[in-house]
């Protein structure tokens, strides 16, 4: 225990979380790291108490994404600090600055020996830019700021800090060798680089063109990166974590990459001569697959690039986006992609009549799509959080994001059981929020459907239901497999959804959809609507269905 008048290890680690603009914690609490809980009581942080760890790290990550800012997980000891693993690998991939705090047991006078005892930081390492313990409760200010320091600092990541139960009871001492003034932990960024190499190498391409990254769904991101290609006719293809970088329906527009494979989008990328690619990582879309043509590649983005096979950038520019957006002037870029862009556009347009053909009693994942767009048209500010499936390359294709983060999905990690946590906390930001999730990665975390209760957020969840893992049930029957163990069952959604104090929707099929969707999202609460869905369309996924596409240049 601190000596009389000292201050806690617990209360300067939540103090120091405070100073650098914390004001959210998703924690579940445990006997180990009680002393954090208690100290959290009187600060001035909301701390989110939900019913998984897993999910409580996937709601930070995605406070992350949503508002630009550190996000932190509490978890305690062995089976609550291994339930943080998948968001803490999602966030590395991502790129997003998280901060896990976990409990262990006692530094000294372990009573309990080796029960629940795991080297979590150990085993953290490989998911982590940082994974470390507090030993000493004297050192605990300067160990939050360098795992703050650490997680904020290109490149974004996440940060594991073990604070054993004792070290956090102990005291802190009284600060006075602290070696800098109270404050936020600055942002490091390199020095303005000189962009004239940059300027020559994109001038002096006949039909450049701009891949947008993750780091593009930032709004000021966003705005330079619009006001760029709308400048200097540059136009614009998004992976799909950027899609919503440049509003998909601008002229400037090509569109997004979806699936791993040949799309019709790749046509831009065949008739273009060089890349621009701006807050791209290779974890987000397989470089080979859309660079298959072996482009040259401009690397623009806060952090160097991460090399790998098909991406190898000839000129990198690192620094803070805005302000490297903003230095690309006077390029004389002929318009050039029109014609492309019409084309794509066409094939998308005849992918969608197909699909309008064929469509039965069962909904198909345009017609979701189709729904979706329908009723973000009718409201202000729509978030739409996706969790991970076949579905989800139907949006990236299909689904014309208007804005920045108006459309957040996962294709780094991408992991499913994570897109309940993302709506949720878009809902609790204040967006309306709407989670289109497959019914393998609902049942995943569903038991926070009481935590949304609980919080008493605005929150639709659309449960794409096909009773199975549809998405590898369809690669096994893309490779000529037998259907073996991807089947499941699911309990009455409607009325799961009223256990939990939601209220619930089922659709026969998808033409009520977006009634449904909106009827939902204007009366509030929770509301789970069931879907029913068949993926017949994947066929159209076939790289032999692409009109004169060139698969090779």
């Amino acid at each position: 225990m601190p000596e009389h008048g000292q201050t806690t290890a617990a209360a300067a680690l939540v103090s120091e979380l405070e100073t650098n603009g914390v004001t959210t914690v998703f924690a579940l609490p445990g006997e180990e790291n009680l002393p954090v809980v208690s100290a959290l009581r009187t600060a001035a942080i909301d701390v989110i108490v939900c019913r998984h760890e897993q999910h409580a790290g996937f709601m930070a990550v995605a406070h992350a994404r949503l508002t630009g800012q550190i996000a932190v997980c509490l978890a305690t000891l062995g089976p609550g600090a291994l339930n943080t693993f998948t968001p803490l690998a999602q966030a590395q991939l991502m790129r997003v600055p998280l901060l896990v705090l976990t409990g262990q047991k006692a530094v000294r006078n372990n009573r309990e020996g080796s029960f629940q005892l795991v080297d979590v930081v150990g085993a953290a390492r490989p998911v982590a830019k940082l994974s470390t313990s507090v030993i000493d409760p004297g050192s605990i200010r300067a160990a939050v700021r360098r795992a703050l320091s650490c997680a904020t600092t290109p490149p974004w990541g996440p940060v594991l800090l073990e604070v054993p139960e004792d070290v956090a009871d102990g005291g802190a001492g009284d600060g006075r060798i602290v070696d800098h003034p109270p404050g936020p932990v600055p942002a490091v960024w390199r020095g303005e680089p000189d962009l004239t190499e940059v300027n020559e190498r994109i001038a002096a391409a006949v039909r450049p063109l701009i891949l947008a990254g993750s780091e593009c769904a930032q709004p000021p991101v966003a705005a330079a990166l619009a006001n760029l290609a709308n400048r200097e006719n540059l136009p614009v293809l998004t992976t799909q974590m950027g899609k919503g970088a440049i509003d998909e329906r601008s002229s400037m527009s090509l569109g997004s990459l979806g699936i791993h494979r040949p799309d019709h989008v790749h046509a831009a990328l065949h008739a273009a001569d060089l890349v621009v690619a701006v807050g791209y990582t290779p974890a987000e879309h397989p470089a080979p697959v859309w660079n298959r043509y072996g482009r040259p590649v401009v690397h623009l983005a806060h952090a160097p690039a991460a090399i790998e096979v098909g991406y190898d950038p000839v000129i990198q520019a690192v620094g803070n986006l805005p302000t490297l957006l903003t230095g690309l002037v006077d390029l004389g870029v002929e318009r050039w992609h029109d014609d492309v862009r019409d084309r794509i556009g066409s094939q998308l347009g005849a992918e969608r009549s197909v699909a309008a053909e064929r469509r039965g009693s069962v909904a198909d994942p345009i017609g979701v799509v189709e729904a979706v767009e329908k009723v973000a048209e009718e409201v202000d500010r729509l978030v739409v959080s996706l969790d991970n499936g076949a579905y989800k390359i139907w949006f990236a294709r299909h689904y014309l994001a208007g804005g920045p983060r108006s459309l957040l999905l996962d294709n780094a990690l991408a992991t499913m059981g994570a897109g309940l946590a993302t709506g949720m906390e878009a809902a609790r930001l204040g967006h309306p929020s709407l989670v289109v999730t497959g019914d393998g990665g609902f049942l995943m975390n569903v038991g926070d459907l009481e935590t949304a209760v609980r919080l008493g957020l605005d929150l639709t969840i659309v449960v794409l239901r096909d009773d199975r893992y549809g998405f590898i049930a369809w690669h096994q029957d893309e490779q000529d497999r037998a259907r073996a163990d991807v089947d499941v069952g699911n309990p009455d959604l409607v009325a799961l959804a009223e256990a939990f104090g939601g209220r619930g929707r089922r659709v026969t099929n998808g033409t009520g959809l977006s009634t449904a969707i909106t009827a939902s999202v204007d009366s509030g609460g929770l509301w789970v609507i069931d879907c029913p869905i068949t993926y017949e369309t994947n066929d159209l996924l076939d790289p032999s269905r692409l009109p004169d596409f060139p698969l090779e240049d």
